[in-house]
C-alpha cells in the first residue's frame, strides 16, 4: 500500500496528534485525504469530514477508525481496478489482497461488496476459464475441476459450471485434437506419448481406443 504510515509510537495515546489538512480527493470520489500533524496520510469517507475537521486532536481509538477506513477504502479501490482489467475467483481476490497489505476480515468485507455490485462472480470466473482452458489447453473434464478449485473456486459450483458447459461429446473432442496434434495419422505412438496424453487427465484406455478406431484396427 503506497499510503505513508505513522512513525513509530504514533498510535500511542498523543495531544499533540491532530488534523492538519483534509482534501476531497476528485469530483467523483467520495472519499477524503487526511494528513495529520506528523505527517502521515489515510483516506476517510467523506462524511467523515464533518466529525474530523482541520484541528481536530485525535485519541488512540479515533487514530485506530481513521486507519481501519483507510485500509478498507485502499482494499476496495485496489479490488475494483483489478477486476476492471480482469476475472478473478474470490478465493484467489482475498488471496491477493492479503498478499498486498491487507488483512484477511477486510478483504472479506471488501470481496461481498464487489461481489453484490456484480464486479465478482465465481460463476463467471468459472465459465470464462473453462472456454478459455478447451481453446488452449485441452483436458478432462476432472482435470479442469481441480484447476477451478485449485483457483479458488469451491468444488461443487466448479462441477456445476462443468456440467453446463463441457458435455461428454465436448470432452471427447478435446482428446481427438489432442490426439491429432501429437500423434500424426499413421504414426504408432509410444509409451511415452501416451503418458502425455494421460497428463491431461484422460484415461489410458480411453486414449487407445481411439487410436485403435482411427488406424481401422
Amino acid at each position: 500500500m503506497d499510503r505513508k504510515e505513522p512513525e513509530e509510537g504514533s498510535s500511542s495515546p498523543n495531544v499533540n496528534l491532530h488534523i492538519a489538512d483534509l482534501r476531497r480527493r476528485g469530483t467523483r470520489e467520495e472519499t477524503v485525504a487526511v494528513t495529520l500533524s506528523e505527517g502521515s496520510s489515510f483516506f476517510i469517507p467523506l462524511e467523515w469530514s464533518r466529525e474530523f475537521p482541520k484541528g481536530t486532536p485525535l485519541g488512540e481509538e479515533q487514530l485506530e477508525r481513521i486507519q481501519q477506513a483507510d485500509q478498507y477504502i485502499r482494499c476496495r479501490e485496489w479490488g475494483a481496478s483489478f477486476l476492471a482489467s480482469r476475472e478473478e475467483s474470490s478465493g484467489r481476490l482475498v488471496l491477493k489482497m492479503i498478499q498486498r497489505g491487507f488483512d484477511r476480515e477486510t478483504g472479506l468485507r471488501v470481496l461481498a461488496e464487489l461481489q453484490e455490485l456484480g464486479f465478482q462472480d465465481d460463476h463467471r470466473f468459472a465459465e470464462q476459464w473453462i472456454r478459455s482452458r478447451c481453446r488452449r489447453h485441452p483436458e478432462s473434464r476432472s482435470h479442469m475441476e481441480a484447476g477451478l478449485v485449485q483457483r479458488g473456486v469451491e468444488r461443487d459450483l466448479a462441477r456445476q459450471v462443468l456440467r453446463e458447459e463441457v458435455s461428454e461429446e465436448d470432452e471427447q473432442e478435446m482428446l481427438v485434437l489432442y490426439i491429432e496434434k501429437v500423434i500424426p495419422p499413421g504414426k504408432t505412438p509410444d509409451e511415452k506419448v501416451i503418458r502425455r496424453i494421460m497428463r491431461r487427465g484422460f484415461s489410458y484406455n480411453r486414449i487407445k481406443d481411439y487410436l485403435f478406431r482411427r488406424n481401422g484396427e
